[in-house]
C-alpha cells in the first residue's frame, strides 16, 4: 500500500488502468496498531483525466476529514438520490408489478410480490435500478438456489427480467441485466408425471359396471408423494382417496365412452394416450 490520500494508476491484469487512492479508515485491529488499510477506486483512464481524478480524491480527503468512509457515503448519496428520483430497484418493480396487476390472477399476483419481497428486495431493493449488475443478481439467485428452491430461482430470473424490460421503456435503465443469466443458474429438474384420476382406481368392477361400489377408492402411489424415502418404498405410504357414489357414477359413464381401454379420459387423436387437460 502506498502512502495515504496518495492518488496513483492501478493497472489490471488485462491491461485496464483505474486511478485509485489507498487511505486509511477504521479501528485498529489490536491497540496501538494501525487502522485498516483500504483502496478506493475514483474512476478509469482515460476517461476520467488527470485534474477530475484529483478533484474526487481532494473529496475524499475531505469526507474522510470528516470522519466519514468515502465508499459508504458514495453508496448513501446514490442511494438517497435514486429514493429521490423514484428509480431504485424496488420501487421500479412496484411500479412494474401495479400496472401487471390487472391481467394477474389474485393468487398470481400476490405470489409474484411476496417472491420479489421475500428474495430480491431484501438484497437488491434499495440500489437505483441502473447500478444492479448481472454478478450481482447471480448472487441473489444462487442463494435461492443453494435452498433448493431451483424453479423459484428461474422463476425470479424470468420476473426480475421483465422488470428490466419495463425500464428500459420508461428510461430507467438501458440493459436487461438477467437476460443472460438464464445459463448461469441450474437447470430445473425435468418434469414428472404427476397424479391424476386416471391412475389407481379400486373397488369398481368393470365386468358389472352398474354394481354397488362401496370400496371404491383412487390411490396414488408413496413414489409419487412427498415424504422421506421411506415412505415413498413402501405400498403403506400410498395416498388412497375414498371415491363418493357421485364420482362413481361419474367414471361409470365415462366408461361408456372409453369401453375396455386402459385410460378413461382418451386424447383426442390417440385412445393410448390420455387427454392432455384430464386431472
Amino acid at each position: 500500500m502506498g502512502d495515504s490520500g496518495q492518488l496513483y494508476l492501478y493497472v489490471t491484469p488485462a491491461g485496464g488502468r483505474h486511478w485509485r487512492m489507498n487511505y486509511a479508515y477504521g479501528e485498529p485491529t489490536k491497540p496501538g496498531g494501525r487502522m485498516p488499510q483500504k483502496t478506493l477506486s475514483l474512476g478509469s483512464y482515460p476517461a476520467l483525466t488527470l485534474r477530475d481524478a484529483r478533484r474526487k480524491r481532494d473529496e475524499a480527503k475531505i469526507t474522510l476529514a470528516e470522519g466519514f468512509d468515502p465508499p459508504v457515503e458514495r453508496k448513501m448519496t446514490a442511494k438517497a438520490r435514486a429514493i429521490a428520483d423514484g428509480n431504485t430497484f424496488e420501487i421500479v418493480a412496484r411500479r412494474w408489478h401495479t400496472l401487471r396487476k390487472p391481467n394477474w390472477s389474485t393468487v398470481h399476483a400476490a405470489d409474484v410480490i411476496e417472491s420479489l419481497e421475500n428474495d430480491i428486495f431484501p438484497l437488491i431493493g434499495d440500489l437505483p435500478i441502473r447500478l444492479v449488475v448481472a454478478p450481482k443478481l447471480l448472487d441473489v439467485l444462487n442463494k435461492v438456489e443453494e435452498r433448493g428452491a431451483i424453479e423459484t430461482a428461474d422463476r425470479l430470473r424470468q420476473r426480475v427480467s421483465s422488470i428490466f424490460v419495463y425500464g428500459i421503456a420508461a428510461g430507467l435503465c438501458d440493459t436487461d441485466r438477467a437476460s443472460s443469466l438464464g445459463k448461469a443458474l441450474k437447470k430445473k429438474p425435468r418434469a414428472t408425471k404427476q397424479p391424476s384420476i386416471i391412475d389407481g382406481i379400486e373397488g369398481i368392477d368393470r365386468g358389472k359396471p352398474d354394481a354397488p361400489s362401496p370400496a371404491a377408492l383412487w390411490r396414488i402411489g408413496a413414489a409419487r408423494m412427498k415424504g422421506d424415502e421411506d415412505r415413498k418404498a413402501g405400498k403403506a405410504g400410498d395416498h388412497l382417496v375414498p371415491l363418493a357414489p357421485e364420482a362413481v357414477d361419474l367414471l361409470r359413464v365415462v366408461r361408456r365412452l372409453s369401453g375396455d381401454l386402459p385410460i378413461v379420459f382418451l386424447g383426442e387423436r390417440h385412445a393410448h394416450r390420455r387427454c392432455q387437460r384430464a386431472p
